[in-house]
């Protein structure tokens, strides 16, 4: 998993709970280290992300964060589609 894809994954985790999730619980989930957790959460910050932490409860999202809406066309996301296909089969055939 990339790690453009581990931080939104991190981030739709944050989103979706309604306590504190400790690193142990976002590590099991997204079946990484808890390290990689400390990692992306200042990565997170670094982004103007406001994420709290308290020691023994975890992280939560300050205030709810969206994505940016995007707009395309039908040519744009067929040429997207067609180019993650590609990629799945590259990466399949490769390994």
């Amino acid at each position: 998993m990339s790690r453009s894809i581990r931080l939104l994954n991190l981030l739709q985790h944050l989103r979706e709970a309604r306590y504190p999730l400790t690193s142990q619980v976002l590590a099991e989930r997204l079946g990484i280290r808890q390290r990689s957790i400390y990692r992306d959460i200042d990565s997170l910050r670094e982004q103007g992300i406001r994420i709290d932490a308290c020691a023994g409860l975890g992280f939560q999202l300050k205030e709810d964060f969206f994505l940016p809406p995007m707009t395309l066309n039908e040519n744009e996301v067929e040429a997207i589609f067609l180019a993650l296909h590609w990629l799945k089969c590259y990466c399949i055939a490769k390994y």
